[in-house]
């Protein structure tokens, strides 16, 4: 295998060049690498088990020698932390599903303004828990009940909060409703109350689950993982997704 290596290269595409090498036998145009981080988000239902995956995901890229950071949403920086505790933590607040979704993309627009955008354009790989497919899926699907105008206009706005900047994977971490309940019993019953959108019913988190599915359908960079297994599974599962999904993109350069 012929690989042009370009000067100045940095670990994003020495990660990619690894995997490469590897993996499959192709030839790559260094002036053609990517030059800068990615952007992945980890998405699912409140107790899917997305944040673990996400932390053993970053644990993966920093064991590779990448450059990578970790994200919540809402929250990530001063001001959308503040946010944060509003919209989570502050239950006695009575919050129309329009002011909630306000804040929500409040919070989205900061974190990639002040904090994503700069790092990706770095060559850092940026992982979020949560982003604009949140936002979708509970309030386009949760709250709209997939209301298709309300659904557009949650789409587009994701678009101007997130400053045009394009996710490059997703992560699903698919549960049934009934598992994640149930995983909110056993938190509930060591004595850890959930937070305020952790609390909505389970009617509810069925339109959510139904507004991520459709997601999945609709957007191509979206990987849906059986949350069901083992921590250990769905992490082996993540990984191999990852592997073959920058192969395919390195194949349409």
């Amino acid at each position: 295998m012929e690989i042009m290596k370009r000067k100045g290269c940095n670990t994003a595409d020495r990660h990619l060049l690894k995997i490469i090498n590897k993996n499959t036998s192709i030839r790559i145009i260094g002036e053609n690498m990517q030059k800068t981080g990615l952007l992945i988000t980890f998405e699912g239902l409140d107790f899917s088990g997305k944040s673990t995956q996400l932390e053993l995901f970053y644990k993966y890229l920093l064991n590779q020698g990448i450059a990578a950071k970790i994200f919540r949403e809402p929250g990530g920086t001063p001001l959308a932390e503040e946010i944060r505790t509003l919209l989570l933590h502050k239950k006695e607040y009575v919050m129309s599903k329009e002011t909630e979704f306000s804040l929500f993309l409040a919070a989205r627009s900061d974190l990639y303004a002040n904090a994503i955008l700069p790092l990706v354009e770095q060559g850092t790989f940026c992982l979020t828990d949560r982003c604009g497919d949140s936002s979708t899926a509970y309030q386009g699907f949760g709250r709209n009940y997939g209301d298709k105008k309300e659904v557009e206009y949650i789409l587009e706005s994701n678009k101007k909060a997130m400053h045009g900047k394009q996710i490059d994977i997703t992560y699903f971490v698919d549960v049934p409703v009934s598992i994640a309940m149930a995983r909110k019993q056993e938190k509930i019953n060591v004595g850890k109350s959930p937070d305020r959108m952790e609390s909505n019913n389970n009617e509810f988190f069925e339109r959510t689950r139904e507004g991520y599915l459709w997601l999945s359908k609709r957007e191509e960079r979206f990987s849906v993982i059986d949350g069901t297994k083992s921590i250990e599974e769905v992490h082996k599962m993540i990984i191999n997704d990852y592997h073959a999904t920058i192969q395919s993109k390195i194949l349409k350069v």
